[in-house]
């Protein structure tokens, strides 16, 4: 019998605190599966706000829900103000579906977007009664597991959770839920259920001695018809519709960790862009849509997609943002059908101002084309640009280069005249990189050359913001860290961090006191370069792309030189190992485009012709 949470009565609580709407689910596209005989909790381990922005929750959600008859219901982190009541009234953290506690689900199931949610995952074990380290649990708890692109060097969680699945959740994730409600209807245990998932070549787990895989999902260029989407009844971080139109990135950016996890890239069609879409507009009332992928600019189609997505939605004021867009890949037709509903923000991911050393990121983004690009800006309506940069790339191990982008943007507002956002962030070589073996800034060192452009840089003209160096100083340290830092993440969660991503929650001496008392030297581990022959903790973690590739990578970064873009089979020439006989780049069928597109101006011509015959 499930313990179910509405027994007990929170409506007076729950008045007391910050957004209630957070903890009482009931919203639009909610999937409640009551009778089910196995149940997963899915989490994404931060605020409502920010997992509900997140889709990859949406998209499990949906998946398990309808393609298993397993159900799986939501739990997210809760802020301090409704933990402080869950702990006074000894509540365990429940399910927004059915209020099942966590506790009594079969398979705790954490989505892991960025490392910094690594002490709110204890917080959310710890508020379900569930022991934090998993050799304590018993055959009651149910199964931890995590996936998700930050957690591809797994070792410092593998003491509390029981098993950490590698790449893309479709398909392989949905036939092992399938095998495991099959098994637990046989009357399989919790071991039992567990040795199963251990089985598979994609779950890592703590004690594994052979190389974990990487799955693939190769149904992602048709993508599935979408049948509900969850729509929040609070407002949220992203709080828009979002169509993927392509997953993995051709570039090859260098520092990119989003980009090898990714690979190959693959193109949707645009027809089920299209109806994704359609979906998201007239069955989820969005009004404005995010086409959504690591470089929008190079999906191949990007301006055919924008002129048809105009034409159907522009007299219904649906607008269209295209992040993540490449200087090189921004052309002029292109900016004015993005400019013709609402303006979608510019922002330019420069990242550092020497052409050269942007070619040792394989990427390049000059001046003069920024300049340019920003003078049609002008003509089109836009007032503002963004612009990224990072500090203490491993170019710059001696020389400052402070200067050179005080220099560049100085430069940039001069010839624009318009007014210039600037983001800061200090270079992190992530795991599965090209740089992964690069020093990274000291904390002091990276708040000195932060400080010393924002200081340089007139409010008139700039506004800059950054990330805490401390916080990246800490996200490096969970991202390149062995399995002491797990020892590090339970201790400083215990001595009351959590909410690590959040300026206002982070707990910046309960850290240093961690790092202070441990006894090793995290700093010089963490930040210091490594020999080209150092065993990484995330070696016998395979995401397809072989060390010979990263390290030919980082010969050509030093020497300025790009690498080609992804290509289709037979035509590449740095086989990074990324593609093999199943998993290719995919894009988009020009003849099936035309087609699509012939199709689209026959339906422009007879909307006309109709609109006229009415008048």
């Amino acid at each position: 019998m499930r313990n179910i949470i509405p027994e007990v009565d929170l409506k007076k609580d729950l008045l007391k605190v910050n957004m209630p709407g957070r903890y009482v689910g009931g919203e639009y596209g909610i999937i409640q599966k009551q009778e089910t005989n196995f149940k997963v909790s899915l989490c994404f381990p931060d605020l409502y706000e920010i997992g509900m922005s997140n889709q990859a929750v949406k998209l499990i959600y949906e998946m398990i829900n309808y393609e298993t008859e397993a159900s799986c219901e939501r739990v997210f982190s809760p802020a301090p103000d409704f933990e402080e009541i869950l702990r006074e009234k000894n509540i365990e953290l429940y399910t927004l579906e059915t209020g099942t506690l966590v506790r009594n689900t079969d398979i705790l199931a954490f989505t892991i977007g960025y490392e910094l949610a690594a002490t709110n995952i204890l917080n959310i074990l710890d508020l379900s009664g569930i022991n934090i380290k998993n050799e304590e649990r018993s055959e009651d708890e149910p199964i931890v597991i995590a996936g998700g692109p930050a957690i591809t060097n797994p070792v410092p969680f593998g003491g509390f959770i029981d098993a950490i699945f590698i790449g893309e959740a479709e398909e392989v994730f949905t036939n092992m839920i399938c095998d495991l409600n099959e098994m637990k209807n046989n009357g399989a245990k919790r071991s039992l259920l567990l040795d199963k998932i251990k089985e598979s070549p994609y779950f890592w787990y703590k004690g594994k001695t052979e190389h974990t895989k990487k799955a693939v999902w190769n149904g992602f260029t048709k993508s599935k018809k979408r049948k509900k989407v969850l729509v929040s009844s609070i407002s949220t971080v992203q709080d828009h519709g979002v169509v993927e139109i392509m997953r993995g990135c051709p570039n090859g950016c260098r520092f990119c960790h989003a980009g090898i996890f990714y690979r190959p890239y693959r193109e949707k069609t645009l027809k089920n862009i299209l109806d994704e879409v359609d979906f998201l507009v007239h069955e989820c009332g969005y009004r404005q849509i995010t086409l959504a992928s690591l470089s929008t600019g190079d999906f191949r189609f990007v301006k055919e997609l924008i002129t048809i997505l105009n034409d159907k939605y522009s007299e219904d004021k649906i607008s269209f943002s295209f992040p993540s867009m490449r200087v090189n890949s921004v052309t002029l037709p292109l900016m004015d059908e993005i400019s013709k509903v609402r303006k979608s923000g510019l922002t330019f991911a420069v990242e550092t101002p020497e052409l050269e050393k942007q070619r040792g990121l394989n990427k390049e983004a000059p001046l003069e084309r920024i300049v340019e690009i920003l003078d049609e800006a002008k003509k089109l309506g836009w007032k503002k640009a963004k612009f990224y940069f990072m500090l203490g790339l491993p170019f710059y191990e001696i020389e400052d280069e402070t200067e050179l982008i005080m220099n560049f943007l100085t430069e940039v507002s001069k010839r624009s005249k318009m007014m210039l956002n600037v983001n800061i962030g200090t270079f992190i070589p992530k795991p599965h990189t090209p740089f992964q073996w690069s020093f990274q800034l000291k904390e002091q060192d990276a708040f000195d050359k932060i400080y010393k452009v924002k200081k340089s840089l007139s409010p008139k003209f700039f506004k800059v913001g950054y990330q805490s160096p401390f916080m990246s100083y800490i996200e490096g340290i969970i991202s390149r860290g062995d399995e002491r830092v797990g020892e590090l993440i339970i201790q400083a969660y215990n001595r009351g961090a959590r909410l690590d991503a959040w300026e206002e929650y982070l707990k910046k001496d309960v850290w240093r006191e961690v790092i202070e008392d441990a006894d090793w030297d995290v700093e010089e581990e963490i930040c210091c370069s490594k020999d080209m022959d150092y065993i990484f903790p995330w070696d016998k973690i395979g995401l397809n792309v072989g060390k010979k590739f990263y390290k030919d990578e980082l010969k050509k970064a030093f020497e300025g030189k790009l690498t080609k873009q992804c290509v289709e089979e037979g035509y590449c020439e740095h086989l990074c190992g990324g593609c093999n006989s199943e998993d290719k780049v995919v894009l988009n069928n020009e003849e099936d485009v035309n087609k699509l597109l012939e199709e689209h101006k026959k339906n422009i011509t007879t909307n006309t012709i109709n609109k006229e015959n009415k008048k």
